[in-house]
């Protein structure tokens, strides 16, 4: 309200007032914030709400399937880790195992050797 008020007074005063090509200017300009207003609203307005509703429930699956297809490749990647890591293992275990059993023949012919010589001493003695 004050605004126009301030304008009101600035009609009356002769002095304030606007000359012939202010009062133009200002014309055009209003016109000119008209139009952009207007045009800002058919920007606004330009699509019918269900249109904009599908085009985001479309946008919406196109996401959901590209993390879909993103989580698939991560489960694969992942079982795939999970395969080397369990064959990994496995070799691991082997190759333990192996030498497990290498230690345990030797075991075995460091007794045999030894229970041989024992043997052997007793036949002598």
């Amino acid at each position: 309200m004050r605004k126009y008020r301030q304008r009101a007074k600035e009609n009356c005063n002769p002095e304030k007032r606007r000359t012939r090509a202010e009062q133009i200017v200002f014309e055009k300009q209003k016109q000119q914030r008209e139009y952009w207003r207007i045009k800002k609203q058919e920007y606004r307005n330009r699509k019918h709400p269900q249109e904009k509703r599908r085009c985001n429930e479309k946008r919406r699956q196109e996401y959901q399937l590209r993390v879909s297809l993103g989580n698939m490749r991560n489960i694969k990647k992942n079982n795939m880790t999970k395969m080397n890591m369990t064959m990994k293992k496995m070799t691991i275990k082997k190759k333990a195992m192996k030498k497990k059993t290498i230690i345990a023949k030797q075991k075995i012919k460091k007794k045999n050797i030894l229970l041989s010589e024992m043997f052997c001493k007793r036949l002598i003695d």
